[in-house]
């Protein structure tokens, strides 16, 4: 009987025995076979210091995964995929909680893709996109960069914003949803485009300490306003009939005719109130109606009637009401009456 048993389990076991797994060892390297002589794992100690540090799992005589400790801390936190002796995915732990943080997807033996667990919540939140091993686009949590070449980048942050930088420097800012445009040259800003209404259209215009003003159909700038002066053009024809000075005082020159010769001034003071206002009424280039204030109401009125360069009639006011008329009436530059 127990003989018989004896030669049962001979009969079922005598493959096993025949063909056991077996273990090839050699220095710092492992090689393991199945029962059909098939190799199917290498264990590496790539540094020399007796610690396993790369696995290679092998199928049909061909490795399909590599794991590796690549920092020899004694944790497998890379793992490496292969089809047809090429690398298409390689997985990383970076924080070393046996989660994947980091996946780089290849194709042809080119970086194609990467997604990335910025913040280990088990949510790729980064991603990073490649042509020919150069990264051409990231999109992160807070904002999206694009690489469009060699020099040139652009950031979309999740509000909408853009910019745009070339050569390490701003180039160009695209806010509040396009409604608002910044140019810059060697990162310094040096024009602004602003729709104010947000319409679509550019109203105003800023650089160089100049701001323009514009109005849709209309291909002159309505108003210039710099530091110093404001221009500004009622009838959109480039001619600006109204100039304002801008210093201690305010002075505002008006051209009313359009020949580009200002007609009319005003200087008024810093709070806008009127010091004097003179006008050429017949247009012939010299001034010839004068009017003078104190605190801002009218003190006196000087009137060149005839044209003829000299003042004829003076008006005298007390706050601001009319007391007393000088004329010459024959033009000789001589008093005549007193009204």
């Amino acid at each position: 009987m127990k003989i018989t048993k004896i030669i049962l389990i001979i009969f079922i076991f005598y493959p096993l025995l025949l063909y056991p797994d077996y273990i090839i060892k050699k220095k710092n390297l492992t090689a393991y076979y199945n029962k059909n002589k098939k190799l199917y794992k290498i264990e590496a100690d790539s540094n020399n210091d007796g610690k396993i540090d790369v696995i290679k799992f092998i199928k049909n005589g061909k490795i399909y995964k590599i794991i590796k400790d690549q920092n020899y801390d004694e944790f497998f936190e890379t793992n490496i995929y292969l089809k047809n002796k090429k690398i298409y995915k390689i997985e990383k732990d970076l924080n070393h909680d046996k989660k994947i943080d980091k996946i780089i997807f290849l194709k042809n033996g080119k970086i194609a893709k990467i997604v990335i667990d910025s913040n280990f919540d088990s949510k790729f939140d980064t991603f990073e996109f490649y042509k020919n091993n150069k990264l051409i686009k990231k999109i992160m949590p807070e904002k999206a960069i694009e690489y469009l070449d060699r020099n040139t980048i652009k950031v979309t942050k999740t509000n909408g914003d853009i910019l745009i930088y070339k050569n390490n420097k701003i180039y160009e800012a695209i806010l509040k949803k396009g409604f608002y445009k910044i140019f810059y040259k060697n990162g310094k800003k040096i024009k602004e485009l602003i729709d104010e209404d947000k319409d679509g259209f550019f109203e105003k215009i800023i650089e160089k300490n100049k701001i323009k003003i514009f109005k849709k159909n209309c291909k002159f700038p309505q108003k210039i306003i710099t530091p110093k002066k404001i221009l500004v053009d009622k009838n959109c024809n480039g001619i600006y009939e109204k100039e304002i000075l801008i210093k201690n005082i305010k002075v505002i020159l008006i051209d009313k005719n359009e020949d580009k010769i200002f007609d009319e001034k005003w200087i008024l003071s810093k709070q806008n109130i009127p010091i004097k206002f003179i006008s050429d009424r017949n247009y012939d280039k010299k001034f010839d109606y004068f009017v003078y204030y104190k605190n801002g109401k009218i003190n006196k009125i000087e009137i060149d009637s005839n044209y003829d360069g000299k003042i004829d009639i003076y008006k005298y006011y007390k706050n601001g009401k009319l007391i007393k008329t000088e004329k010459d009436l024959n033009f000789d530059g001589k008093i005549d009456i007193e009204e």
